[in-house]
């Protein structure tokens, strides 16, 4: 019996995750500007996206995300590996989610920043009601 409710509950919390596509473009500058993509499947739970994401460009590269998303804004954890550093970020900015949009009829986007940094992420998905 106790093993049947471990395994009703890992069903249940497993059933609120939901894995999505997402594209990812970076843009970083210090004496140059320097742009990345990647894309791949972070997993949403409620408000909260993480994952990452594999780079398409470099496909040894890979981008950490932990993004809580609130009404209009979203705050992040960012890390690329390898980097030198390889230390989680702080960024922030705006969340929009729009119907009737795109070629599969919904989009979000998640635009952030800090004063190194711009990250975009971007999917495109059939609206459900």
């Amino acid at each position: 019996m106790k093993q049947l409710c471990s395994f009703l509950l890992v069903l249940f919390f497993a059933g609120s995750l939901r894995a999505e596509d997402w594209k990812l473009i970076w843009v970083t500058s210090d004496y140059a500007w320097h742009t990345h993509q990647a894309e791949g499947s972070l997993t949403r739970s409620g408000a909260h996206l993480k994952g990452t994401l594999l780079g398409l460009d470099d496909k040894g590269v890979k981008y950490e995300l932990d993004i809580t998303l609130s009404s209009g804004s979203a705050s992040a954890r960012f890390k690329v590996s390898p980097e030198l550093d390889e230390e989680l970020e702080n960024l922030s900015g705006t969340y929009r989610k729009l119907t009737h949009a795109g070629r599969l009829g919904c989009i979000e986007e998640i635009q952030l920043i800090n004063q190194y940094e711009y990250v975009g992420l971007f999917r495109e998905f059939k609206c459900e009601p």
